[in-house]
């Protein structure tokens, strides 16, 4: 059996070495984007497959249809909760209910100061 001798290894450990910092370094200079796209849907009581793109005969959805053949379909959903109230905080905070105190409850107000992404994207200059 012939293994490759100590120079080989070394020479290919430092060619995979040196081209990490050669895409590191092109990475820098990829501009990021200046600002997220995001598109949340968002419904109570809607459940799998109510809409036409999951194959539902009788619902129909021509709009989430459209978007989803030109982006992005999941077929797999958890929630934070079972409860509306506790899920939209989870996901407005994106923290568990019970890490959301008074606003994990179903029927809660949110608190003045509470972080909320919406509010971070506006004031980040995201949200027009």
């Amino acid at each position: 059996m012939n293994r490759p001798s100590y120079r080989l290894r070394y020479a290919a450990l430092l060619l995979i070495c040196g081209l990490a910092v050669l895409l590191a370094t092109i990475a820098r200079w990829v501009p990021a984007p200046e600002r997220p796209n995001i598109l949340l849907f968002l419904a109570d009581d809607w459940s799998y497959p109510h809409a036409g793109a999951y194959g539902d005969p009788v619902v129909q959805t021509p709009n989430f249809d459209r978007l989803a053949a030109g982006g992005m379909l999941f077929t797999n959903a958890y929630c934070a909760s079972p409860s509306c109230s506790p899920s939209r905080a989870s996901i407005l905070t994106g923290r568990y209910p019970h890490q959301n105190g008074a606003m994990g409850n179903l029927w809660s107000e949110f608190s003045a100061g509470a972080t909320v992404y919406p509010r971070e994207l506006e004031e980040a200059g995201g949200i027009q």
